[in-house]
């Protein structure tokens, strides 16, 4: 079989950690491969079958298995690479959860490129060093403006009795988020990336936005992918400060001046939550990028697995030894915190059916707990599955969900 690279695609530089950016313009995808991966991709110009490929692999300085050599074709071949090939489609709206993912459902999405753009010159202003330089002096400001009224902070706490307020608290949140995703679509644009998709899903049984900002891939830059990282939580955060200030000077109605207290404490625990290195959100892709480790957790588990399997060489390649003893940290904490957040969620949803649903019984939480218990099973089997069919070639979707 005489395959040829599509000669459309966009090979990007080398980086000093030896990673290249693949954008595959017609898919709007981008993968992040090993530059050994790269030459041997160049190698397929129609000229050689796959025995001929492989066997002059050597001369390019690249060696490798005939399996790891078949797999990584096959798996370009899979993501449409080659002259003739189709990409895998992209799910356009609700069709089910995730492949491999269970606890991920797409419920809708749409292409706000043309929204993006009409607000680049918005995205321009927001993520320059002056706005920066003031969002960091606004913060300060409140943070002092908070300690010099503390004991009005503990007595303004009974807001979160005002049932009237709550609504306020809901609508505010949800333009919150929506202002929280197009910061990471301005973010992206800002540094001459495109965003295509953005909408809503389930997320561990939760509503949630997310924006896919896979162009941030293509950025030379580490720190423009770290900003876009930022970028929603940055924009939370001038909300935050302007809610700080209104609580301050005491300028809102009451059930109003209840609401944005509220919804103050709201975004200060988005935040935290945002950051949160263990769950696919903001705080995940930011120690990814300043870790300069793509695929972080599947990297980092694979890592484990091998480990705990005695089978090192399925490991992933790294660049140090120090490299490979944080993955391994990283998987047993990401491990412990997904063990632990089920056991904890399972007592929270025990504890409100106890409390509100009258004919909830021993046997039914029985019931629901092995149900659970299974579906946590098969999608752990299921991602272990998914990660030892990983080889070689590496890459995916720079996706911020939150």
């Amino acid at each position: 079989m005489h395959r040829t690279l599509r000669h459309d695609l966009i090979l990007g530089e080398e980086t000093a950690e030896g990673r290249v950016t693949v954008t595959d313009p017609v898919a709007n995808r981008h993968y992040l491969m090993t530059g050994a991966t790269v030459r041997v991709l160049r190698m397929f110009d129609g000229s050689r079958d796959d025995n001929q490929v492989y066997a002059a692999l050597a001369g390019i300085g690249v060696h490798v298995s005939d399996q790891t050599f078949s797999a990584m074709a096959q798996r370009a071949d899979q993501l449409g690479l080659f002259q003739g090939g189709q990409p895998p489609p992209v799910p356009s709206h609700l069709r089910g959860p995730q492949r491999g993912n269970l606890l991920f459902l797409l419920l809708g999405e749409f292409d706000p490129h043309r929204v993006v753009d009409a607000l680049a010159p918005v995205g321009r202003v927001l993520f320059s060093r002056m706005a920066a330089g003031t969002l960091l002096a606004l913060l300060a400001w409140c943070v002092w403006l908070v300690v010099q009224h503390s004991d009005r902070y503990v007595a303004d706490m009974t807001a979160f009795a005002m049932v009237s307020a709550w609504a306020l608290v809901y609508l505010a949140n949800a333009v919150v988020t929506v202002m929280h995703e197009f910061g990471h679509a301005l973010a992206t644009r800002r540094f001459g990336g495109q965003v295509h998709r953005m909408g809503l899903a389930l997320y561990l049984l939760s509503p949630a936005a997310y924006t896919d900002t896979s162009a941030a891939w293509a950025f030379s830059k580490n720190r423009h992918r770290i900003v876009v990282n930022l970028a929603g939580i940055y924009v939370e955060s001038f909300v935050l400060a302007g809610c700080v200030l209104l609580w301050v000077f005491d300028v809102l109605p009451v059930t109003f001046a209840a609401a944005n207290f509220v919804l103050l404490h709201a975004l200060l625990a988005r935040i935290i939550f945002n950051l949160n290195p263990f769950l696919r959100l903001d705080g995940y892709w930011l120690l990814s990028d300043l870790m300069h480790i793509p695929n972080l957790r599947p990297r980092a588990l694979r890592t484990l697995l091998a480990l705990l399997s005695g089978h090192r060489r399925s490991a992933p390649a790294v660049a140090s030894t120090e490299e490979r003893a944080f993955l391994v940290v990283y998987g047993i904490l990401s491990v412990a915190f997904a063990v632990g957040g089920l056991v904890v969620g399972a007592l929270v949803i025990d504890g409100l059916a106890r409390r509100f649903v009258p004919w909830y019984s021993n046997s039914l939480a029985l019931v629901l707990g092995v149900v659970l218990g299974l579906l946590a099973l098969l999608n752990a089997w299921r991602y272990t599955k998914a990660l030892r069919r990983q080889v070689f070639l590496e890459g995916g979707a720079h996706a911020q969900r939150s």
